[in-house]
């Protein structure tokens, strides 16, 4: 297990952000794709992934009149607005942690590193499995409508220590 940079991340967090913003509106999402980790600007399950012509994120409008996306990044921050001519109901997301899956760890040794050096490539991230819910509020009352479950795996944390810090057999320090 490994994490690679590659081209891609940015435009998911306007993905995920416009996501997020939809679930708020009651527009009806029609695709949506999680992704395989869980994204640090947003809670799991509240996460859009796209990816080239596979992997798509859709919405329709289900209201009678336009509305207008109005989206602003700004450093590291995004801010989707959508606007229309009526408020709507009052919806707020909900997402219940049901597991989480520990991430491992990875030990690297090398020789070139000065004895207990050690260096962290990758924190580690657990996984969590999570439901999530919409509770939808109108003058009548609310209603709960059921988004999913979403499972997100952990990514391991890789270190890599000095050589010298291995332990033989016999509790020697150094290569077994």
């Amino acid at each position: 297990d490994r994490i690679v940079p590659s081209v891609g991340g940015g435009v998911c967090q306007g993905s995920s952000t416009l996501y997020s913003a939809i679930l708020r509106t009651g527009l009806t999402v029609v695709e949506r794709h999680q992704h395989g980790l869980t994204v640090p600007y947003l809670p799991p399950g509240e996460d859009a992934t796209v990816a080239g012509d596979y992997l798509d994120f859709r919405f329709r409008n289900n209201r009678k009149t336009p509305v207008l996306i109005v989206a602003d990044a700004q450093k590291r921050h995004m801010v989707v607005k959508i606007m229309g001519t009526s408020a709507g109901p009052d919806i707020s997301v909900h997402h219940k942690i049901l597991a989480i899956y520990p991430f491992k760890t990875i030990v690297r040794y090398r020789s070139d590193l000065k004895p207990g050096e050690e260096k962290i490539l990758a924190p580690g991230q657990d996984g969590v499995r999570v439901q999530n819910w919409l509770e939808i509020k109108e003058n009548k009352g609310g209603v709960i409508k059921q988004l999913g479950i979403d499972r997100y795996r952990p990514s391991p944390r890789i270190m890599e220590r000095s050589r010298a810090s291995m332990q033989r057999p016999d509790g020697v320090p150094g290569h077994p």
